[in-house]
């Protein structure tokens, strides 16, 4: 099963379990290995589902080694900014900052680098999403 129809899946059977801002994450048993469902480990899908505007950020794995993968699926457009902190409030990555998306679907990744390109100590790290102003942070494991 590609990782898109998991994400669908995943929202249709759980969306009505969510609510304002909603925060899940979900067990996946296999792992995920080059764009497909495998028998990498268990992981998880983590969710920020804002009901009140219909969007929805999802990021996986969590925890993650090498990339780290984003998707944000907007109900209509938006200006949205991501940004990832160390546990210090030191802002270490730009995702994308306050970019005007239409609606749809949006993939971004981390490779777990600095703004430099260099490569980050594991640990754990916040993302911070922003989208209208509205500002939700989540956390994320690099092993």
């Amino acid at each position: 099963m590609k990782k898109s129809g998991l994400i669908i899946w995943v929202i249709t059977v759980f969306i009505n379990l969510l609510s304002t801002p909603s925060f899940g994450q979900f067990f996946i048993a296999g792992g995920y290995q080059n764009g497909e469902l495998g028998s990498g480990g268990d992981e998880t899908l983590d969710v920020i589902y804002l009901e009140d505007k219909g969007d929805m950020i999802t990021f996986y794995p969590n925890p993650f080694h090498a990339i780290n993968r984003i998707d944000i699926s907007l109900n209509r457009s938006h200006s949205v900014s991501i940004f990832i902190f160390d546990l210090n409030s030191r802002k270490i990555k730009i995702i994308v900052s306050q970019t005007r998306m239409e609606q749809g679907i949006r993939t971004f990744k981390w490779d777990g680098s600095d703004e430099n390109g260099n490569a980050v100590a594991p640990g754990t790290y916040l993302y911070q999403f922003i989208i209208d102003n509205h500002s939700y942070f989540k956390k994320i494991i690099r092993l």
